[in-house]
């Protein structure tokens, strides 16, 4: 990995000579890179800023990470918000949402960058992530953001170890996902369901459960955990049940074949493997 690390530091030297900003998520990928930069000399990284992306499709403690990574390393930290809180080209959870979205979000990124005389913006995206089916990426792509992860050649693996190092404690957190990938696509998304849907995992993360997913398909409530952690879930059966009435949804299910990252995708998928 020495060699990956070589090469993501001369990528990075070459953008902060022009300006960069970081899409960060709160995840551990865009997280590494942060971390990395604020190793560079301060000098070096006067014109550097992160941005996240605050919206009501992204779990809110991964933004509250993202705020709070930023006041660690003195990085400074600017949210971007969408002029609508779900945009018309989402409104229905098209197929090629994730395109629209990435599109709409970024452009703002991007008149961000002219304003403040900056030439790239990076996110975190990874080698693993080229694997999978991620129609996000082509927006991305579309617009020239950088992603010097996958780039270099960096796996999820790999990244976490990398964090590891630096002492990042989030290097072993879960990916997390927008909550538009809990509905199925054609659905509404709707502003009032989605907060029900993010209470409710909010809750069963409670439980001490490492992945949850709660997946609506009207008026059916699947839900995905680690298949080694049903255990834990069903001894809890009672209050995830209690939970759910009082949220209004009347159907609670597990579904047997666990946590899978892209289920909704299942149509779409071919041939690739879930993300």
């Amino acid at each position: 990995m020495i060699f990956k690390k070589e090469k993501l530091n001369k990528c990075l030297t070459e953008y902060l000579q022009k300006g960069l900003i970081l899409a960060l998520s709160g995840g551990v990928d865009s997280a590494l890179l942060l971390a990395v930069v604020a190793q560079f000399p301060i000098e070096q990284r006067q014109r550097f800023l992160a941005i996240t992306f605050e919206t009501i499709l992204y779990p809110e403690d991964e933004i509250k990470t993202a705020k709070s990574l930023c006041q660690s390393y003195l990085v400074e930290h600017c949210p971007v918000k969408p002029e609508d809180e779900i945009p018309v080209a989402i409104k229905h959870n098209p197929k090629d949402r994730c395109y629209r979205c990435k599109k709409n979000l970024f452009k703002q990124v991007l008149i961000l960058a002219q304003n403040r005389g900056y030439s790239y913006i990076m996110d975190g995206t990874n080698a693993d992530d080229l694997k999978s089916y991620r129609p996000g990426r082509q927006a991305l792509m579309e617009l020239g953001i950088k992603s010097p992860l996958a780039d270099c050649g960096f796996t999820k693996t790999e990244i976490r170890t990398y964090a590891a190092e630096l002492g990042l404690t989030l290097a072993d957190k879960p990916s997390g996902s927008c909550y538009a990938t809990r509905l199925p696509y054609g659905a509404e998304l709707n502003k009032d369901l989605i907060s029900k849907i993010a209470e409710l995992e909010e809750f069963l993360r409670g439980f001490g459960l490492s992945q949850v997913r709660v997946r609506y398909h009207q008026p059916i409530v699947r839900i995905e955990l680690m298949p080694a952690e049903f255990p834990l879930f069903l001894k809890q059966r009672e209050q995830a049940l209690q939970k759910a009435e009082e949220l209004g949804f009347a159907y609670l299910t597990l579904d047997m074949a666990g946590f899978r990252s892209g289920s909704m995708d299942i149509d779409l998928l071919a041939p690739y493997l879930y993300l």
